[in-house]
């Protein structure tokens, strides 16, 4: 009875050695596997990184040469700018004339006679008439009462009055912004011309006359002004004259 006890206890311990001898096969068997699949996993993640190492490389590789292609679009650009502006702005060298002067016409004297009182807008001169200094923005052409005035160049007429102090009065309208006036003419002879109408050089636009008050005590006269640009100007210095020599009273 005893033996056979003692047989059954070695059966368990046996049983017992396999269970244990198994269970540390598998626990080996198992701490092998994890570790490669620790290497795989670890082998993975390096990939991984290295693959997200070149992207970033090659990221950084594409943003250096757009940013180069970009510089050097940027330099081309503006090397054509400064072509475009060497084609248009002129160098300093570019000799430039620009005419400041407007275009005139010829002038001829208004009426036949010399000029007895220059044109005189700054300094003042004596006037017989008004017994005072005043200036003279015209010239006095001494002519015989009744003499043919003319027009001095191709023009328009741009006003036919009757002024209180100067008498009648025509003003034409020339090319070049130019205007000529033309003072103490007689009534009858500008009956015929109004404003607006075309005039040409040496037509006959009217008679001097003593209707000027302001120059009444002179000998018979045209008075004649000359502007351009609506700036008073010597009518002596565009038109020659039959003689420029002033006549004192």
């Amino acid at each position: 009875m005893q033996t056979k006890k003692t047989n059954e206890a070695k059966v368990v311990y046996a049983v017992l050695l396999a269970v244990i001898a198994a269970l540390s096969v598998l626990v080996i068997v198992t701490g092998i596997m994890s570790r490669r699949s620790k290497d795989d996993d670890d082998t993975s993640a390096s990939s991984d990184i290295t693959s997200a190492l070149d992207v970033f490389a090659g990221s950084e590789k594409e943003d250096e040469t757009s940013r180069s292609d970009s510089a050097s679009w940027e330099t081309d650009a503006a090397t054509s700018n400064t072509e475009a502006a060497d084609l248009t702005e002129p160098s300093e060298t570019d000799d430039i004339s620009v005419s400041s002067e407007p275009t005139l016409p010829e002038f001829i004297a208004p009426v036949d006679g010399v000029v007895s009182k220059e044109h005189s807008d700054t300094v003042l001169v004596y006037s017989l008439t008004m017994n005072d200094y005043r200036t003279h923005t015209g010239v006095d052409i001494a002519s015989t009462d009744g003499a043919e005035v003319v027009a001095a160049a191709d023009g328009v007429v741009l006003s036919v009055w009757s002024d209180p102090m100067w008498g009648y009065c025509i003003s034409i309208s020339h090319e070049g912004d130019a205007v000529t006036v033309y003072r103490n003419l007689t009534e009858s002879s500008i009956k015929g011309i109004a404003s607006g109408d075309i005039v040409y050089k040496g037509e006959v636009i009217g008679a001097v006359g003593e209707s000027a008050i302001y120059e009444l005590a002179d000998e018979p006269h045209l008075h004649f002004e000359m502007t351009i640009g609506g700036v008073s100007v010597n009518p002596c210095d565009y038109i020659e004259f039959a003689d420029t020599d002033t006549a004192e009273d």
